[in-house]
Parts: structure tokens; C-alpha cells; sequence
């Protein structure tokens, strides 16, 4: 009995773990059922609260951060509700507005037939190289010569913004840098004839993508020109800063410094050195980086050279124009050629960065030139 006893005992042992872990399987099993049974908003709030302090409270700024994205969508919803409830109460504005939307696409629609035709005509070689050089072209003579002839002849119209106002060039000195710079963009324009007749698979490739990509909205046109004049801003400075040094300003750069006090058309007067690593150069970088990463298409390249070509014939005026947006450059670039090292960026930051803005010197100097032009010092 003793034997049979401690036996007994022995199995009797093992067996009391083994159903407490059965009740313990069990109150998981049951705990999950009722986990699954619960709602969704209760689930997660027993998951939040299972969360440390600072998880509760990023996912609070979450939430506060979508709440002006969804305000903006009702009230985008809302507006455009009110809209339509105001159109179908007045159907002659709807009309209107409809004839409106038509005549805003008429350019577009017209453009679009005009590149199409084009592109039946002209190789895409032809295009990308021949039609960006025309554009500058263009863009610099109907910028740049209204201004000249303007101060030639009518100078009483804009005297009171000129920035140097006692500062004159010669009519021999102004005649001869306009020969040169005819000379330099149909030099360019002989070129891309030249490689378009070469046939160079490289060039050839890139034309193509460029004049097939699709055509540009406005905005994309828009973008695509800031981004352009970020990177001439880094870039042009980095060259321009480059032919201000001993070794390379007497032989690229002093031609273009001639015009202590620039006109207009003077932007385009410089070496052949520096038509290519100080202005073609700094000008493609953006529009290359574009072509690469965003399929930009040639009409944003002929868009970015024309404005290009304009914005730099102002810059050069000599004229501080107040109703100009980039007015300021002219005022920084003007201060480049009467002072001639400081500012020698486009905006003024890479100058501002590198401790080349001209200090107090240059504060001093634009707040006279605008107390003189505006009646005021800012």
C-alpha cells in the first residue's frame, strides 16, 4: 500500500501544473475573444492608453496638424458648392465665365498648333539648338534697345531712376559694343548650325526627349524658371567670382568692366571665354538638371533664354524701376560696376553667404541712389 501510495502520489504531482496551465490558455483565449468582440474606438483607445507619454503626444500633434488640410478642404468644397448654386441662379454669368475659359485656352491651343507645325518642319536638332539661340537673340534686342533709345533720345522719361545719373557712354563706345554683341549671337547661331549638320548621336538624343516631352503648363513654365535662377544664382557667382581673380580678370573679364556705369545691351559684351563659362554655363546647369530629372521640354529652355536675356539687359540698364520685381538686382549689379568686386551674385545671397555684399559701404550707397530716385531711403 505504501508503494501503491507513493505511486500514486508521484502522478498525482505533475498533474496539478498541467491544469493550471490549461485555465491559463483558457483566460487568454477568453480575454482575446472579448478583445475581437470589442468596437474599433474602444480597441484603439486601449491601445492609446497602452502607449508612452510621448507617443500620446505626437500622435496628438498629428491630429492637429491635419485638422487645417481637412478645414481647407470643406472650405474649398464649400466655395465651390456656393459657386455653383450662384452660377445656376445667374446663367448669363455661366456664360460669361464660359466664354472666358475658352478665350484663356486660345492662346495655348494656338501655341500647340504652332509647335506642331514646327516640328513638322524643323528637325528637333534644329529646334533645340537654332530655336534656343533665336530666343536669347530676340529676348536681348526688344529688351535692350527700347531702353537705349529711350535714354538716347528721350531720356527726360526716365531720368529720375538712372542710378549713376552723371555717368554717360560715348555714342563711338555704345555703337561698338553693339557690333560686338551682334557679332558673338550670330557666332552662336553659326554654331548650332554646325553641330546640327554634324549629326552628334549625343545632341541628337538629348533633342529629341527635349522638343517630344510634353508641352508646359503655365505653372510648370513658372516653376521651372525659379528653379533656373536658383541655380544661375550659386553657379554664376561661382564664375563670376572666378574672373574676378588676378588670374583671369585682365584676359576674360575687363572687357565686360569697360562700362563702369552699364547700358542695357552691355550685358552681352565680354570675351568669348566668357560668353561660354560665364554665361552659357551657369544658364544650362538648371535647364540641364531639368531635362535629366523632370523631362523638361524645349519650350521652358527657349522660355528661361528669353527671360534670361531680359532680366540681365535690365540688370545692366542702369535704371532702378520701380515697378520692376527684380529691381534690387539692378540696383546690386549697378554697385558691381561702380564698385567692381562687391555683388557679384544675382539676389544677393551667395554674396551675403560669402561676405561679398559690400557691407555698410553698399547700404550706405543704395539707401542715397533711393533717397535721390524715391524720395526716401528704403
Amino acid at each position: 500500500m505504501a508503494c501503491v501510495e507513493g505511486t500514486t502520489g508521484a502522478d498525482l504531482a505533475p498533474m496539478t501544473p498541467l491544469k493550471s496551465g490549461e485555465k491559463e490558455l483558457e483566460e487568454e483565449q477568453d480575454q482575446s475573444s472579448s478583445l475581437q468582440a470589442q468596437p474599433d474606438s474602444v480597441r484603439a483607445d486601449n491601445e492609446l492608453s497602452n502607449k508612452s507619454r510621448l507617443q500620446k503626444q505626437l500622435a496628438a500633434l498629428m491630429v492637429i496638424l491635419k485638422m487645417p488640410g481637412v478645414k481647407l478642404a470643406q472650405l474649398s468644397q464649400q466655395l465651390q458648392v456656393c459657386l455653383q448654386d450662384q452660377l445656376s441662379e445667374r446663367p448669363g454669368l455661366q456664360k460669361q465665365l464660359a466664354a472666358l475659359t475658352v478665350l484663356l485656352r486660345v492662346p495655348g491651343s494656338r501655341f500647340t498648333e504652332l509647335f506642331e507645325w514646327l516640328k513638322a518642319r524643323y528637325s528637333a536638332t534644329t529646334l533645340f539648338l537654332l530655336g534656343s539661340v533665336l530666343a536669347q537673340t530676340a529676348a536681348s534686342w526688344c529688351s535692350g534697345l527700347p531702353i537705349m533709345a529711350i535714354e538716347r533720345y528721350a531720356p527726360q522719361l526716365i531720368a529720375r531712376y538712372k542710378i549713376q545719373p552723371n555717368a554717360h557712354q560715348p555714342t563711338q563706345k555704345v555703337l561698338e559694343m553693339m557690333r560686338d554683341v551682334a557679332g558673338a549671337q550670330l557666332g552662336g547661331a553659326v554654331i548650332s548650325i554646325i553641330v546640327q549638320k554634324l549629326k552628334i548621336p549625343f545632341v541628337d538624343r538629348v533633342a529629341e526627349r527635349s522638343v517630344n516631352a510634353p508641352l508646359p503648363s503655365f505653372p510648370r513654365i513658372l516653376a521651372e524658371l525659379g528653379a533656373n535662377l536658383l541655380s544661375w544664382e550659386v553657379v554664376f557667382y561661382t564664375m563670376h567670382r572666378l574672373f574676378h581673380t588676378q588670374r583671369f580678370y585682365k584676359s576674360v573679364h575687363k572687357k565686360h568692366h569697360t562700362f563702369k556705369a552699364p547700358v542695357a545691351l552691355a550685358s552681352a559684351y565680354a570675351t568669348n571665354v566668357e560668353h561660354v563659362f560665364g554665361d552659357l554655363f551657369p544658364g544650362m546647369v538648371g535647364s540641364a538638371l531639368l531635362h535629366i530629372f523632370a523631362n523638361s521640354s524645349v519650350v521652358n529652355i527657349w522660355a528661361w533664354a528669353a527671360f534670361g536675356s531680359v532680366l540681365t539687359n535690365i540688370n545692366h540698364s542702369g535704371y532702378y524701376f520701380p515697378w520692376f520685381p527684380f529691381r534690387e538686382c539692378t540696383m546690386m549689379h549697378d554697385y558691381h560696376h561702380y564698385s567692381f568686386y562687391s555683388q557679384l551674385g544675382l539676389f544677393g545671397w551667395m554674396d551675403r553667404l560669402f561676405g561679398t555684399d559690400g557691407g555698410a559701404d553698399y547700404v550706405k550707397w543704395r539707401a542715397e541712389n533711393l533717397r535721390r530716385i524715391l524720395g526716401r531711403s528704403a
